[in-house]
């Protein structure tokens, strides 16, 4: 099961720096608004690249920035389930252990005291209400249309589930309707 999922997360890695090649190539290219939304899929896909090769190496340790990845996970499982989403949270956890069985790692000394689960919930807690308050919304309770790049990512993530065999053509297919989309069907400059 390890090399299975170390297999992936490199699957995901290589993907990952396609997709930002991809997305550098259309820079400026598109409308305003569109371009700002490209800048931002290219930020989140360049933190996500960054966070596989972090994890390959060592996820309980802090990358001088942020808190140790575990510390991080713990903390996304909190809002998941004050979000009503406790199987999300319970398979995300699952998932980290299997990834952390890749890690020869083990917690620095010191680690329960600096990330004490507690204060993780209560800085959840205050995330979550705050977010709510500002009115931001599960993506499950957005509606159709409005999450362009949101809901390719959604899509992409249901078709790779249901069949990673033919993933490939889906992915092709799935990324050039994307860019049609987002260029309102206008190709190259």
């Amino acid at each position: 099961m390890a090399s299975l999922l170390q297999n992936l997360l490199l699957d995901l890695k290589r993907r990952g720096d396609w997709i930002l090649g991809e997305l550098a190539g259309l820079d400026g290219k598109l409308p305003g608004d569109f371009d700002a939304h490209r800048k931002d899929a290219a930020r989140r896909v360049s933190r996500t690249v960054n966070w596989i090769e972090h994890t390959l190496r060592d996820p309980d340790q802090d990358s001088g920035t942020h808190p140790a990845d575990d510390a991080r996970k713990i903390g996304i499982e909190c809002v998941l389930k004050l979000a009503g989403e406790s199987a999300a949270a319970n398979e995300i956890d699952r998932m980290w252990q299997d990834l952390k069985r890749l890690s020869p790692a083990v917690r620095p000394g010191g680690y329960t005291m600096r990330y004490p689960v507690q204060l993780l919930e209560k800085v959840a807690q205050c995330v979550y209400q705050e977010c709510a308050g500002l009115g931001f919304q599960l993506f499950s309770r957005h509606k159709s249309g409005s999450a362009v790049v949101g809901e390719a990512i959604a899509q992409a993530w249901r078709a790779f589930q249901k069949d990673a065999a033919t993933f490939p053509t889906y992915e092709a297919t799935a990324i050039k309707e994307l860019g049609r989309r987002l260029t309102g069907g206008v190709s190259g400059p």
